[in-house]
């Protein structure tokens, strides 16, 4: 069941649920930037198997590709702005594969209590909460000399950013043309920051807007608050915008909450991400199911 929208993008059932959200948020800005989230989530997650976004019905499913062995397969993530709790809950539940979270991308304007509540009652518990941001790529932030900021291209750069606790890179890193590009603040030959810009093309009904996925900001405790994550987002999303970007999105923090509106990102609204109150097991049968189409 999906319902029909509302002039404010809700389905009728959301609109009874969490309350009206016309004149204040942009729903179809928010669908889009979904659409960057999911896409590029997932392809980070992709460096040791494939985890692919779906579009299903009014939301959208992250999940593993077929895999032969059910036993590795990795929480699915639903994704939906403006359905109902029952209707996102059902959605998952006919099309799920295995154990499952549903992630809400709640706008400010909408009261966060009924969706709470509404959850509670479907037998899910509030795992985690995050703003959703994004940066419209127009009043970028200026460039700091003083604190070098490189892009990773080379192994050696790589080899750097795992010695310092960084992740492992693809291939598509190296790249000139790949879709991720990793940055690498070094100071005193030491990598102390980093992060990596995913891009998303064809967002939305415009196939050929392309927009920007931010992942995996760090900066080590020893350097924070010496403009190093100010310096990395800088040199970034000035690289997304030259590349012909036309927004970032991210989820944050709290802590880096803060610091993201200073370079100019916009909140956007929330993100839940909602589990199952009691440890449920994996749908073997749906697994295995899976598994087949790959022999």
């Amino acid at each position: 069941m999906t319902g029909s929208r509302s002039k404010s993008g809700l389905s009728a059932a959301a609109a009874a649920s969490v309350g009206d959200a016309d004149g204040v948020s942009d729903d179809g800005e928010i669908d889009r930037a979904i659409e960057v989230f999911v896409r590029g989530f997932g392809f980070v997650r992709s460096r040791t198997h494939p985890y692919v976004a779906e579009r299903v019905g009014l939301g959208w499913v992250i999940r593993d590709a077929p895999r032969r062995d059910p036993a590795k397969y990795r929480r699915e993530e639903w994704v939906a702005h403006g359905l109902a709790p029952a209707e996102l809950h059902e959605l998952a539940e006919r099309n799920t594969c295995g154990r499952y979270a549903l992630c809400v991308v709640r706008s400010d304007d909408q009261d966060p209590d009924p969706i709470r509540l509404a959850y509670r009652d479907l037998g899910f518990r509030l795992g985690g909460a995050e703003p959703f941001l994004q940066h419209r790529l127009i009043d970028l932030p200026p460039r700091d000399r003083a604190i070098p900021i490189e892009q990773v291209t080379t192994q050696d750069q790589a080899e750097r950013l795992r010695a310092a606790g960084g992740p492992r890179l693809p291939a598509e890193a190296f790249e000139p043309d790949g879709r991720l590009r990793q940055y690498l603040a070094v100071l005193d030959g030491t990598a102390v920051g980093w992060v990596a810009s995913v891009e998303v093309a064809g967002v939305g009904p415009a196939t050929d807007q392309v927009a920007t996925w931010c992942s995996e900001m760090f900066v080590a405790a020893t350097h924070r608050r010496r403009g190093i994550g100010r310096a990395l987002l800088a040199r970034m999303l000035r690289d997304d915008r030259d590349r012909g970007a036309h927004c970032s999105v991210l989820s944050a923090s709290q802590a880096g909450a803060r610091l993201y509106p200073t370079v100019g990102y916009e909140r956007l609204g929330e993100l839940l991400v909602y589990t199952p109150a009691r440890r449920t097991h994996p749908r073997v049968d749906g697994l295995q199911r899976r598994v087949v189409r790959t022999e």
